[in-house]
């Protein structure tokens, strides 16, 4: 038997392998196009490390990450490697872009972190060296933050006092109720920031103190409230001190009016004998003794002006304003007609403003104020003056009034003391007590503004008070010792100026006994 395949075996084998052959032509063919237009590189080396084929993007690779792997046949046999090659350069170059950014980012936060743990090393000392208690507190009532000078005042370390619920530890029981109510207004935002309060805490050995806090809220990037930040002083001392003076004000003006009733009496009684003695035996007196009655007149008139301007002087700053709607005009007609005696004597020009306002001012105040400079500029005119002219300007949170003349005027030196009590200016031959312009100064102050005054460039001086527009009655103290005296006060104010509430003087301004005084010791 012949085992050797025929010639048509032979052909159709061949035919099979032919097609097997076109078959693997096709493929390499396929994975050649594949490999050669990969972005990744291909290699394949055989068994002997020998490169059997590579892609063209091999050449383009610089930087590169490798995944291999093991080429084996179908028995098993390993024919050679095929090496995958990505092209990194362009992330290597990226991450070494952000390496350097990550740098220059962490060095720039370092560097604005020391600048900040300065700036708050800076912040912390300025807060421990400085002279008030300084305090943070949260919405809860906790203190988060305090500076050395309060941790001392109540006698903790910082760290036994931040965290700690403020009011239950530092507030006095019977001060709770009212300091909680002020720091809910705060956090609430119905108070006003950096209003002051004053209210009592207590230290460690349980002392307390009397604490001015000036507060102020702190609000977050959205606006809302978030903590409230206060600056105490103590106050205690200067409290101390206040009602100490308090009380030596109130001896003072007590023993300051026992004198004025003690010295109004006599004085009054000296002036009536001296008057009544003048009356009826002036004819039997030669001229050294008619000379020696005069003087005791002027002197005995003299202890009556002062002990009624010192006694001015001291109510013009307890009686309680009353303040009325008054038109400037009338108040400087009834004090021409006052000083118009003087005014034709002197040939004096008189003028007030046009047209003049109507301002709310306490009527009886401010006439003494206008009759006290109008007689200053008489007094210390000299043969100058002719011209008195009063003028008027609103100055928007205030009302300013003036007196101008165009007599002899005062030196820059004086500028500074002429408003000072007892001051006179040292020119012979005219009488004073050197308070008119000091009780200016008191009615002044106590309108909420200022009296002063300026020298004239030819001459002349201009006299100015200041009257503040938010100034009212509710403004003035209303405590009993006040008003116990109120009555008297008045009365005393009443008598002092000569008035019968209309600027005009009065005669029977007097007290009814004094005057009586004055009529029998005439009639002897």
């Amino acid at each position: 038997m012949n085992d050797k395949p025929t010639y048509d075996e032979l052909e159709q084998k061949n035919r099979e392998l032919e097609g097997e052959l076109a078959h693997h032509k096709k493929n390499s063919a396929l994975f050649e196009c594949i490999f050669s237009s990969n972005y990744d590189s291909a290699v394949f080396a055989d068994s002997h490390s020998r490169i059997v084929f590579s892609n063209p993007a091999l050449s383009r690779i610089f930087a590169s990450e490798t995944v291999g792997t093991v080429v084996k046949d179908i028995d098993g046999k390993v024919l050679g490697s095929l090496d995958i090659m990505r092209d990194i350069s362009k992330r290597k170059t990226a991450e070494k872009a952000l390496w350097k950014a990550h740098e220059v980012l962490e060095q720039r936060v370092q560097q604005r972190t020391d600048e900040l743990t300065k700036e708050r090393d800076k912040a912390q000392k300025y807060l421990d060296i400085a002279g008030a208690i300084i305090v943070v507190f949260d919405k809860n009532e906790n203190v988060t933050l305090i500076n050395r000078k309060g941790a001392v005042v109540l006698g903790y370390t910082e760290k036994e006092i931040i965290g700690k619920n403020w009011f239950d530890i530092f507030i006095p029981e019977h001060e709770i109720a009212s300091a909680k109510a002020e720091f809910l207004r705060l956090i609430d935002g119905k108070a006003r920031s950096l209003k002051s309060s004053a209210n009592i805490i207590v230290t460690r050995d349980g002392q307390e103190l009397l604490i001015e806090w000036h507060n102020t809220v702190l609000r977050d990037m959205q606006g809302d409230i978030t903590d409230i930040l206060s600056s105490g002083i103590d106050i205690t001392d200067r409290k101390k001190v206040e009602i100490a003076l308090q009380e030596s004000a109130e001896k003072t003006k007590r023993f300051a009016y026992s004198v004025f009733h003690d010295l109004k009496n006599p004085a009054i009684g000296l002036t009536g004998l001296i008057r009544h003695l003048n009356k009826k035996y002036a004819d039997l007196f030669d001229e050294k003794g008619k000379m020696w009655c005069r003087q005791i007149m002027t002197t005995s008139e003299q202890i009556n002006l002062l002990v009624e301007n010192v006694n001015c002087l001291i109510t013009t700053t307890e009686t309680p304003l009353r303040f009325e709607e008054a038109n400037l005009e009338e108040i400087c007609g009834n004090i021409r007609e006052e000083f118009s005696s003087q005014f034709t004597d002197l040939e004096i020009i008189w003028s007030v403003p046009e047209p003049a306002p109507i301002i709310k001012i306490e009527r009886l105040t401010i006439t003494r104020v206008l009759r006290n400079f109008i007689d200053n500029a008489l007094k210390y005119g000299g043969d100058n003056l002719t011209t008195i002219e009063i003028g008027y300007l609103d100055s928007g949170d205030s009302h300013i009034i003036s007196v101008r003349d165009d007599g002899n005027g005062f030196n820059d030196e004086e500028r500074e003391v002429i408003f000072q009590t007892f001051y006179r200016n040292a020119k012979p031959g005219i009488a004073g007590t050197g308070l008119g312009l000091a009780i200016v100064k008191e009615i002044a102050e106590k309108h909420g503004g200022k009296a002063w005054a300026e020298p004239g460039m030819e001459g002349g001086a201009t006299f100015y008070i200041s009257i503040s527009k938010n100034f009212n009655e509710s403004s003035e103290p209303s405590d009993a010792s006040t008003n116990n005296v109120t009555g008297d006060r008045a009365r005393d104010v009443q008598t002092a100026l000569n008035t019968d509430g209309t600027g005009m003087p009065n005669s029977s301004a007097n007290e009814p006994g004094e005057r009586n005084k004055v009529r029998s010791l005439e009639q002897q």
